[in-house]
């Protein structure tokens, strides 16, 4: 294993579809979903982790 990692968080797909449109997020509840998302971009920015939204 390398002495230093190379991670990213890669948050895919979050996008209006998912929260007000045809393809609603059903479980968890869409505010248990956006508050996980936020919280792990939060925790990885806070690491140094390089975070990519697509």
């Amino acid at each position: 294993m390398s002495a230093n990692p190379r991670r990213a968080l890669v948050v895919i797909d979050v996008q209006n579809e998912y929260v007000s449109g045809d393809l609603l997020i059903e479980y968890p509840p869409i505010e248990t979903s956006l508050a996980n998302i936020g919280r792990a971009i939060d925790a990885a920015r806070a690491a140094g982790v390089p975070v990519v939204v697509v």
